[in-house]
């Protein structure tokens, strides 16, 4: 199975963060995940910084930031899971349940935004054939690429489904008819996803797929890779170890 790894879409503004070496993006994002986990909840300076950091790279990299803010809507869930817990289960005082729910909140966001920011200027498959590199287990790689892979698949079929419904519905509906065509409808799109992946899984094999991510491009160290890596690591050793 053989991927192109050099062609952009039109509609995207590349960056020199775009073009960076997607090994040393990602053994960035993996360091500054480690640093935004381990620096203690009280030193907000640092995760000023952070911020800082993050918030140049976003416009630095083009990337759009109003996605990225609709992005951010999907942590909603989880802090409020998070809120309701430290409160209901927590034996702390009020103001220590706040510091434990700031501290939460403040790197849930940070490491959503840097995974984000990798996501959104790096290829999906060159971030799996980065972790080829790092040798993670082809297990792992290999699921994290037909989860990928099926994710289209299952969309599509949804999108199908919708369609025939609304093209086989007349007149408005109440929400119970409504909850019950979907109820109806999901043992179908399962069973239909299912035969269809089986499908292209067999025609991927036919054609030679072995879990291996073959690619027409190659990865190489540039000076302007060299120079990000370092001057990350010293900004960051900075802001950890010295602030």
């Amino acid at each position: 199975m053989i991927i192109s790894l050099g062609s952009e879409p039109s509609n995207v503004r590349i960056s020199a963060v775009h073009r960076l070496d997607p090994r040393v993006k990602m053994f960035s994002s993996v360091i500054l995940f480690l640093a935004i986990i381990l620096t203690p909840s009280s030193h907000w300076h640092k995760f000023l910084v952070y911020s800082l950091g993050i918030i140049v790279l976003i416009f630095a990299s083009h990337v759009s930031t109003k996605a990225l803010a609709r992005k951010l809507v999907f942590l909603i869930p989880l802090i409020a899971f998070l809120t309701a817990s430290v409160f209901l289960f927590s034996n702390r005082s009020a103001a220590g349940n706040i510091l434990i729910l700031w501290n939460l909140t403040v790197k849930s966001v940070l490491c959503y935004l840097s995974l984000a920011l990798l996501a959104s200027t790096t290829e999906f498959y060159q971030l799996i054939q980065s972790l080829e590199y790092i040798r993670v287990p082809r297990v792992i790689t290999g699921v994290l690429t037909f989860a990928y892979r099926y994710a289209f698949v299952l969309t599509k079929e949804a999108e199908r489904q919708r369609r025939a419904r609304e093209s086989r519905t007349f007149g408005k509906q109440s929400r119970r008819e409504r909850v019950r065509v979907v109820a109806n409808l999901l043992p179908q799109m399962f069973f239909r996803t299912l035969e269809r992946s089986e499908r292209i899984y067999a025609a991927m094999l036919a054609r030679g797929f072995d879990c291996n991510i073959r690619t027409i491009s190659f990865f190489r160290f540039r000076a302007q890779d060299v120079a990000f890596l370092i001057c990350f690591l010293i900004v960051l050793g900075a802001c950890f170890f010295i602030l």
